[in-house]
């Protein structure tokens, strides 16, 4: 779950400022807290054994927190600025590559 967390803060929050940065964790846990629980019922019977529920969480975790990496991924890839710091590393490495 700290994983899912980290990953909607980076991409979201100004990481100099810490006072957000501690107001996004907080507000970011929340949601996926709640997403865990629900995903878990739905994935287990409300009457299933504890047991069962707690070796299901996990991989619910897991799930949740794959799916926000693409989601960061696919929001980095459309920025603007990765999309410039991509064309310059490619032309940094073809000028490189033309005096090796």
């Amino acid at each position: 779950m700290r994983e899912a967390v980290e990953l909607a803060v980076a991409v979201r929050a100004d990481l100099s400022d810490t006072a957000a940065v501690a107001g996004l964790t907080r507000q970011c846990e929340t949601g996926p807290r709640a997403l865990l629980a629900l995903a878990c019922e739905r994935d287990c019977d409300p009457d299933a054994d504890p047991a069962w529920t707690q070796f299901t969480a996990p991989q619910v975790a897991q799930r949740i927190r794959d799916k926000r990496r693409a989601a960061a991924l696919r929001r980095l890839l459309g920025s603007q600025e990765a999309v410039a710091e991509a064309d310059a590393a490619y032309e940094a490495y073809r000028r490189r590559r033309r005096y090796c």
